[in-house]
């Protein structure tokens, strides 16, 4: 594939990223009061996952690659990161965080990990030395459909805002 057309791809990739961010950003506040907390300092902490299962259909739906989601779990899972056990997103200080991105053959996107000090949308290769898996879409099955409520809701007003001659979503039932 040339590199302009790679570089056009990219640029299309990240422009429904940052829509989606803009479309999630007030659902999570929504999410952070029905739980009762006060508004989080990043709006994406704790909506890795269900931003990742609606991130999944929109970009099945709307790009030429095929996504799916996987996730990280530290060996200790601690609200405020760990240094034991290798998996999950890793901060510029070592810490580990339990997180879920959402990933193709060759990239992985991510509109959450600001909630960790990083970029507010990550597009980057599958070997980004922050990101480390060990959790893949069928071992999470079972938590991704309890989760799927929330997502299901969001891609059904994104489908409203959407024109009607556009693809719809296969919502997560599987």
């Amino acid at each position: 594939m040339s590199a302009i057309i790679r570089t056009s791809m990219n640029t299309d990739l990240s422009n429904l990223c940052w829509k989606s961010r803009n479309f999630l950003e007030p659902r999570w506040l929504s999410l952070h009061q029905l739980w009762g907390e006060p508004n989080p300092e990043q709006l994406s902490k704790y909506m890795c996952r269900y931003t990742s299962i609606f991130l999944k259909e929109i970009l099945n739906a709307t790009t030429q690659q095929s996504w799916r989601l996987v996730a990280g779990r530290p060996i200790l899972k601690e609200q405020e990161g760990t240094t034991q056990g290798s998996f999950g997103f890793c901060t510029s200080s070592g810490l580990f965080f339990d997180h879920c991105w959402v990933q193709s053959v060759d990239l992985i996107v991510d509109i959450t990990a600001d909630q960790f000090g990083a970029e507010v949308v990550i597009i980057s290769p599958v070997k980004d030395s922050r990101y480390h898996p060990n959790l893949e879409e069928a071992d999470f099955h079972q938590e991704i459909t309890k989760l799927s409520h929330h997502p299901e809701k969001w891609l059904r007003e994104w489908m409203n805002l959407s024109k009607p001659h556009e693809k719809s979503f296969d919502l997560y039932r599987r």
